[in-house]
């Protein structure tokens, strides 16, 4: 048997407008697309081969599938127009059928199944009594001859469709799945315990609250005194910072969530808010409360560049000022020096000298204000080694290649984002900060740290 999923963008374009960045064959419901819910219920009911057929194609859907080994069947793609009903896709995607019996999942909607069941008597004409389809579509069987039929489910088959047709239906089915049916449905990470689902690089500290049942992806940090639960589904490469409240929600992929703020009944991507309740979007402007976690290496060449000649511009003019200014300093005991070795964003370590100015004289005032002490370091820069702005640079320790291999985007600079913001050293919320900075990394930001450096040292 083959089957055949088909979404119309008719039928969703109300998620479309809410959620651009996502298809939304590939909306995820706890941490897994649509999609895959949909072929892995073909596959349960014995399609080794399906298509997937769309008038609104992405590419995000066949680099995610390809060619459908991952879950041993074979996939294939197909366009349609928009206004092509049913029958002008079979006529379409015949030479796919090829006469073979064909399960056609036409519409948007989720379907209600169990991994573990058997669905042999879909395909019984007197097997069942209730009709799969709803006001978003229907699921249908085509034989060897003869038309598409809705196919009925019997009594007591764990099967049933759900229309998706707001983002309340999303909240709620995404809740009902994590807290009722999640034996139900192959679902990403690893728990160890029911109603626990953590994926890879997720840091909690110990003050944070958490409630079951959660879900949490891939590369998600948690702020201190955060609670988290009951009913939170995060998705991938998320920050969520201090002292904030999350429950019966969904962060989407590629969020950072500021310090303090209460999150309940809402979908958040990025830097939008959409409430479950009205079904409306808000767009939060302050990035220190909502914003986007991009992916920033496209600049890295030319923040290279712009880097390089602005530290040589700085050596050339502050090396003589600051060697005058440590001899003084030095002799006083206003200037220390000790050695520091420390990981570059290749992972190797890398001996440098640390200085440090106290402020206990009006001159180590003004040489600390000035950043004479990082004047040192510039070299490291001039040759490739460091960043000028950059992440804190991890200590070349056994916890900090811990850190490091868990650590997107590091770049190790002699400034960094956490002492602009005058964070304690040590403090958990300077790892969540300097996350942050990594993901979001751009040229403007890098002078806002600069100058708010230097106007912290003053």
């Amino acid at each position: 048997m083959k089957g055949l999923i088909r979404i119309s963008e008719a039928k969703c374009s109300w998620l479309r407008e809410l959620v651009p960045v996502y298809h939304p064959a590939m909306i995820p419901l706890c941490n897994k697309p649509l999609l895959e819910y949909l072929l892995e219920f073909c596959i349960l009911c014995g399609a080794d081969k399906v298509r997937f057929v769309f008038d609104c194609p992405d590419n995000t859907i066949e680099d995610y599938f390809s060619t459908g080994n991952r879950w041993g069947v074979e996939i294939s793609y197909s366009a349609m127009k928009e206004n092509d009903c049913l029958e002008d896709i079979l006529k379409k995607n015949s030479g796919f059928s090829g006469g073979s019996p064909l399960l056609i999942l036409d519409g948007f909607f989720f379907v209600r199944f169990d991994k573990n069941g058997t669905y042999e008597k879909l395909f019984d004409p007197q097997g069942g009594t209730t009709e799969l389809c709803c006001d978003s579509g229907a699921i249908r069987f085509q034989g060897e001859s003869g038309p598409p039929v809705i196919l009925k489910a019997a009594e007591g088959l764990h099967l049933s469709i759900n229309p998706l047709q707001g983002i309340s239906n999303l909240l709620t089915l995404s809740m009902d799945i994590l807290s009722q049916d999640a034996h139900q449905y192959i679902l990403p990470g690893y728990n160890n315990e029911e109603g626990v689902y953590i994926g890879r690089n997720v840091a909690i500290p110990k003050t944070a609250k958490i409630s079951k049942p959660i879900l949490l992806g891939n590369n998600v940090q948690i702020g201190k005194g955060c609670e988290i639960g009951p009913m939170a589904i995060m998705g991938n490469n998320v920050i969520i910072d201090s002292g904030t409240v999350i429950s019966h929600s969904i962060i989407l992929d590629n969020t950072y969530i500021g310090a303090d703020l209460t999150i309940r009944e809402k979908i958040i991507q990025s830097n939008m808010a959409i409430s479950a309740e009205s079904g409306k979007a808000f767009q939060f402007v302050d990035q220190h409360l909502l914003s986007g976690i991009r992916n920033t290496k496209r600049n890295q060449p030319l923040k290279m560049v712009l880097h390089w000649c602005l530290s040589l511009i700085l050596y050339v003019l502050a090396i003589l000022p600051a060697t005058l200014l440590r001899l003084l300093l030095k002799n006083s005991g206003n200037w220390y020096q000790e050695k520091n070795s420390i990981l570059l964003a290749d992972g190797k370590a890398l001996t440098v000298d640390r200085y440090t100015v106290t402020t206990a004289s009006f001159l180590a005032k003004i040489a600390r204000g000035l950043a004479m002490d990082k004047v040192f370091l510039l070299p490291q820069v001039l040759n490739g080694r460091l960043d000028l702005v950059g992440n804190k640079p991890l200590q070349a320790t056994a916890e900090g290649k811990i850190l490091f291999d868990d650590f997107a985007n590091y770049l190790p600079g002699i400034f960094y984002f956490s002492e602009a913001e005058n964070i304690a050293e040590g403090d958990f919320q300077e790892e969540i900060t300097e996350r942050f900075f990594a993901a979001n990394r751009s040229l403007v930001g890098d002078i806002k740290v600069i100058c708010k450096t230097l106007i912290n040292r003053w």
